[in-house]
């Protein structure tokens, strides 16, 4: 998908861990997907402003109707594994804790 078809819009930052257990764990964070020249940001409304790589753009889906409510009410959603965090400076630097 264009990554221009969703800016300006909300996305829902799906991020996916392992538990000690081996489970599968994750977390769903808003914001507002912007541009600032070439590259964009999730602008949340706490004040944090985080890089989303190149890379992940092409990965932004639409929200389908019946995963609205459950992706926060977003119209867009972007699925990564926390490690691809690291990249970026990881969890902290997004300004985001995990869920207890």
């Amino acid at each position: 998908m264009n990554p221009e078809t969703a800016e300006g819009k909300t996305l829902a930052l799906i991020l996916w861990r392992k538990k000690e257990s081996g489970e599968d764990d994750l977390a769903v964070f808003n914001g507002v997907l912007t541009r600032e020249g070439e590259t964009y940001h999730l602008d949340r409304e706490d004040g944090f402003d985080r890089i989303i790589n190149a890379q992940w753009l092409k990965r932004i889906d639409v929200v389908p109707p019946e995963l609205k409510q459950v992706l926060l009410d977003c119209d867009f959603q972007l699925s990564l594994n926390l490690s691809e965090l690291d990249d970026v400076g990881g969890l902290d630097s997004f300004g985001f804790s995990w869920p207890e």
